[in-house]
């Protein structure tokens, strides 16, 4: 999918396609910006599936991509598969909200995206994962959860994010009582108004049900929240990221809660 900026006029989709079974709504909302929403014919992925996702987000355009709901990767003997390719310009704006990804127990998932930035260009980028079916004490029981994420910024490599998941790590271990955790990254000079929210850190309380921690990686913030539930992170992340709806024009939670 293609986000161009019509002169100093809304954004538009100049180039929208999908094929089953993944769907894409494109809502209408009160900015200036496009908004995509991916959802699944099926409910989720089975082993085999393999989603590929390109974005290009043109010079000054304001986009936003999220998910209906979250992500379910159900048993299978193979691989469950999604690439993201994202390309930003300069003076565009790229807003990535996918709800986390629930990987089932005996799952097996591989992730990846490319995250190529122009020097000028902005991004906030959130990826999550919850333990699985936790009220019937289902936690991070998945075979295999594997996620890297690449971000290019002017053409250099500026960051990685790598996770590998699986019950014999050590990673799935430390993980403990939280049953959900997501990563927030913002980059560039439309996403200052977010910086300071996501840099505030309380002293960590023992046994606290939400853990959070931030970093600088460049001119990236780094933002990671762990929580004993996916409501409690998913609500941390809203709250850090409460300035994003007077950046876009309108609330992408609003209608989803």
């Amino acid at each position: 999918m293609t986000y161009t900026r019509l002169g100093d006029k809304k954004t538009v989709l100049s180039t929208l396609f999908s094929t089953s079974p993944l769907r894409l709504l494109t809502p209408n909302n009160h900015g200036d910006g496009a908004w995509v929403f991916a959802s699944s014919f099926g409910g989720g992925l089975l082993g085999g599936d393999s989603q590929e996702i390109q974005l290009v987000v043109e010079r000054g355009a304001t986009a936003l991509f999220g998910t209906q709901a979250s992500t379910k990767v159900y048993r299978a003997s193979s691989s469950a598969r999604q690439h993201t390719e994202l390309r930003v310009d300069d003076d565009a704006l790229f807003v990535g909200i996918p709800d986390p990804v629930t990987c089932f127990r005996d799952s097996r998932y591989l992730q990846h995206a490319h995250l190529s930035l122009s020097a000028r260009a902005s991004l906030v980028w959130v990826e999550g994962f919850t333990s699985g079916r936790a009220s019937t004490g289902e936690r991070w029981q998945a075979a295999q959860i594997r996620s890297r994420t690449e971000m290019d910024v002017g053409g250099a490599r500026m960051l990685v994010e790598a996770l590998s998941l699986s019950p014999e790590t050590e990673a799935s271990s430390a993980l403990g009582r939280f049953d959900a955790f997501a990563t927030i990254v913002v980059q560039g000079p439309r996403t200052e108004p977010l910086r300071d929210a996501l840099l505030r850190v309380a002293p960590l309380r023992k046994r606290s049900p939400l853990a959070v921690a931030a970093s600088i990686k460049g001119d990236a913030v780094i933002a990671r929240i762990f929580g004993e539930s996916a409501e409690l992170v998913a609500g941390e992340v809203r709250a850090r990221l409460s300035a994003l709806p007077a950046l876009l024009g309108d609330d992408p939670w609003a209608r989803k809660f």
